[in-house]
């Protein structure tokens, strides 16, 4: 059998980076070195589709520096008949498969179309496996470099890569050096600096606002880079005294169909700022102070989210106020709601 050439894991590890760029769903697994070395040990034994060679987590917790090095067929086929026992060598202890499998396998290459897994073993056996796609390992080859590695990875993430994480991914990509225009539904716009934070507040303002409020209107936009308000919209339509101590949310939206008006107050979290129920009494109290007359029943709560497979979200669903809201900038169609009230039977619950 030919084996496939190896690039050296640190450059295995750059190329999952560029495969897989920022928004891709479980990407802080895809692009930890062990993962990195996932790729590579499959490749060193062929583990490819086709070669009837199946990657083991084995093959990773007992390959060595020194094996690593050594690009001989033979030894390489040796390794994958009979991978040697244990030693001070290896590069894990025995009780690492777990995390090589889990980590680098389960929440990486396998749901995002870069491996496969044979049916018909048991999970019990010794067998391997997995298997890397075909083309997927194809973007390994030290001969492909340049212009045509880029070229090769934008097909393949167009061909492989699911929609829904290309749909991520491209979201995440918009980020760049330029300011972010915020257009307002009611008309007029907010210019924003460049960031993760002023994009997220967009797609409150443009997407979300749209899809789940009956008649919106923004009177309300933080510049977190500047910490202050640049008009009195909201003392003019809410009534409220403000002043710069006052802890405001990043976005207040309203929603003013009749018979009664709605206030949105939403959270945007990058990496903190999620609407617990301190936040959530805070506001609450801060709309107290209106001589409007509003009620905590005309106030709705909501965190939004670049995408669910960000880091801040698995930290703060423990911190999440009830009876508010989740919303995802990449998913824009869906929202979580944290429903506090009485049990309500889950079929009442579906469409």
């Amino acid at each position: 059998m030919n084996f496939p050439a190896l690039l050296p894991i640190d450059e295995i590890r750059d190329r999952l980076a560029a495969i897989f760029p920022d928004g891709t769903p479980n990407r802080e697994h895809i692009i930890r070195p062990n993962t990195a070395r996932v790729t590579f040990c499959s490749l060193y034994v062929g583990a490819i589709e086709g070669n009837d060679h199946w990657f083991a987590p084995r093959h990773l917790y007992r390959m060595t520096d020194g094996l690593a090095a050594t690009d001989n067929p033979d030894t390489r086929l040796a390794f994958y008949k009979r991978v040697p026992k244990s030693g001070n060598e290896a590069w894990y202890a025995d009780n690492s498969r777990e995390r090589a499998r889990d980590e680098g396998v389960r929440r990486g290459l396998l749901p995002l179309n870069a491996m496969i897994k044979r049916q018909g073993v048991d999970t019990t056996s010794s067998k391997g496996r997995y298997a890397l796609h075909p083309a997927f390992a194809a973007l390994f080859d030290p001969t492909l470099t340049g212009v045509l590695l880029n070229a090769a990875i934008e097909a393949w993430q167009q061909t492989y890569l699911t929609g829904s994480a290309r749909a991520r991914a491209a979201l995440a990509g918009t980020i760049d050096d330029a300011g972010i225009t915020v257009v307002h539904p009611q008309g007029g716009s907010t210019l924003l600096p460049a960031g993760e934070s002023p994009l997220i507040t967009k797609a409150v303002v443009e997407e979300f606002s749209k899809r789940f409020l009956a008649k919106p209107a923004v009177v309300w936009i933080s510049d977190s880079a500047i910490k202050r308000f640049s008009d009195d919209r909201l003392n003019q339509v809410l009534h409220i005294k403000l002043d710069v101590a006052s802890l405001l949310p990043d976005v207040i939206l309203v929603d003013s169909p009749p018979p009664a008006l709605k206030l949105v107050f939403v959270e945007v979290v990058a990496t903190d700022g999620t609407v617990t129920e301190q936040r959530k009494t805070e506001l609450l109290e801060l709309l107290s102070t209106s001589t409007m007359g509003f009620r905590p029943e005309d106030a709705i709560f909501v965190t939004a989210y670049r995408d669910r497979a960000a880091r801040p979200v698995s930290r703060a669903m423990r911190e999440l106020a009830w009876q508010s809201f989740a919303w995802f900038m990449s998913e824009p169609d869906h929202l979580v709601q944290l429903h506090d009230g009485p049990p309500r039977l889950l079929r009442l619950l579906l469409p």
